[in-house]
């Protein structure tokens, strides 16, 4: 072994450590985009806003950066590295967090949320790319399923711990909890992952300005030409949404037509995030065995219609098992489609830029969820609501049919 090799090996982090880095990282800007729904009908009350379809705007324009932003994240993260750009989004969630603590103005609080959505748009494309470039294509389904996890654990907390921190007007108190855990991770990242580009490509030269920027210009030429990446970020949002929408208005329909009472509505709601985080995992591990995307994306997509056609006519009683099985069949989508990213791309420099791609559609999906539920409320009703979700996750499934590429033995292979 040569002096060089070695001190390249010397440099590299462990797979796992990015992993778990990335993923606390993450959970940063989740905790910030779902401390909204189970504080909704405290903020309309508190902020005097007309209604659910204002309401949703607070949770669906977290997501609006990201549409315009989610693309040109890729090209910044491959020109800037991972590095910079992942500090840079828990400076955003913590900025994000500290205005909504400082204003009572819901103007404010929307740029509040477009600054924390920034930061999510950042960390949700390094992330993906990240673990899809240090960890093998036999493991990447299950470290994707861990990855993914990190919505699943921020919606749990947040449901379960916003509304007893928060509640009775005192909703600055989950602005707060978000502003200091942003604040410890960005000390985490900034001592711990500062080998992190070194780590992810290990021939690159982030010093080498002049190709650095070729690097990130060719990336974006070719990925924005791959049909693939493209449809793979349609099937992505098609499922959230009617996900995000479900899950932005659960805890509100518990409460209003359920009768339960605001603490026990966001519990049994947060059920369905916490059961994602073995369902990630599982579906993950299942995909490799299977050595297909595909097949499991389809069953996940009918499983979800099926569901949200039987939500308005489960008996209260029970709807903690209605939301576990909402959970399941819709939580393992994300880690399917992140896995499938790397598998539809010809080299691995081209893995932020794809899943910039990917996350621009994602936010479309986020962004119209909660306004377009919102919307059917006021216009249709609960019970109709739900039923039309089915519809959309029959274009999943077209989404799915037509994207030939999603398969498991492409590894960079064009």
């Amino acid at each position: 072994m040569t002096a060089t090799s070695v001190k390249k090996e010397t440099k590299k982090l462990s797979c796992w450590a990015v992993l778990w880095i990335v993923v606390l990282s993450m959970t940063a800007l989740a905790l910030c985009m779902f401390k909204v729904p189970p504080l909704m009908g405290d903020l309309i009350a508190a902020l005097n806003l007309s209604g659910t379809a204002q309401g949703g705007f607070l949770m669906s324009i977290f997501s609006f950066a990201g549409i315009i932003l989610a693309i040109p994240a890729g090209l910044i993260i491959t020109r800037y590295g991972m590095y910079k750009t992942g500090a840079f989004s828990l400076i955003c969630s913590l900025v994000g967090s500290l205005l909504g603590v400082v204003t009572q103005s819901y103007a404010l609080l929307l740029i509040g949320r477009i600054i924390e959505g920034v930061g999510l748009i950042f960390i949700a494309t390094l992330g993906p790319a990240a673990i899809g470039s240090v960890f093998a294509p036999e493991k990447r389904g299950l470290a994707m399923g861990i990855m993914m996890s990190y919505m699943s654990v921020g919606q749990f907390i947040m449901f379960n711990v916003a509304p007893r921190i928060a509640g009775g007007g005192a909703w600055k108190n989950a602005w707060w909890l978000t502003a200091v855990y942003s604040a410890v991770m960005l000390v985490l990242w900034i001592i711990g992952m500062r080998r992190l580009d070194a780590t992810v490509n290990p021939d690159n030269d982030p010093t080498n300005k002049e190709a650095q920027t070729k690097m990130a210009k060719e990336a974006l030429s070719v990925v924005i030409k791959n049909p693939a990446v493209w449809l793979i970020g349609v099937t992505f949002a098609l499922m959230l949404t009617t996900n995000q929408g479900v899950l932005g208005f659960l805890a509100q329909y518990l409460s209003e037509v359920r009768g339960m009472d605001a603490s026990t509505a966001s519990t049994i709601t947060s059920l369905a995030s916490i059961i994602g985080i073995p369902t990630g995992l599982v579906v993950g591990a299942v995909s490799d065995k299977l050595h297909s995307r595909r097949g499991p994306m389809i069953f996940l997509f009918v499983f979800s219609a099926i569901v949200y056609i039987v939500m308005p006519h489960c008996p209260t009683n029970i709807y903690w098992l209605m939301s576990l099985i909402f959970g399941i069949a819709t939580m393992g989508l994300a880690t399917l489609c992140f896995a499938a990213v790397p598998e539809v791309i010809a080299k691995p420099e081209q893995n932020g830029m794809a899943c910039g791609v990917v996350n621009t559609l994602e936010k479309v999906g986020v962004f119209l969820s909660t306004i377009l539920f919102g919307a059917l409320i006021e216009v249709v009703g609960w019970s109709v609501t739900f039923y039309i979700m089915a519809p959309i996750c029959i274009l999943g499934i077209i989404s799915v049919f037509i994207n030939k590429k999603v398969q498991f033995t492409r590894d960079y292979t064009g």
